[in-house]
């Protein structure tokens, strides 16, 4: 199955969008280094985006947490957030 070009997907774009979309379909578009200014604008952007400042408790039933947990990656295991169920489905 062939995927659909981007130009024929269903979004709204004003006349910048399209002309950008233009461009890059056929190959005439072209992307400079990125300066210093532009590289400290995505850092900051990106350290804004997984600041995790807020905390929330949840209260749930034990077979709610442990289908939960058998869900999650095994990331947890990796960063000493250990888990039973984790570490048993791992082994």
């Amino acid at each position: 199955m062939k995927a659909k070009p981007v130009s024929q997907a269903k979004q709204k774009m004003d006349a910048e969008e399209e002309a950008l979309l233009a461009a890059y379909e056929d190959g005439s578009l072209a992307i400079g280094p990125a300066t210093s200014q532009e590289k400290a604008e995505a850092r900051r952007a990106a350290t804004a985006t997984l600041k995790r400042d807020k905390r929330m408790n949840v209260r749930m039933s034990s077979m709610d947490m442990i289908e939960l947990q058998t869900k999650a990656p095994s990331w947890a295991c990796r960063t000493k957030r250990w888990s039973p169920v984790c570490c048993i489905n791992n082994t």
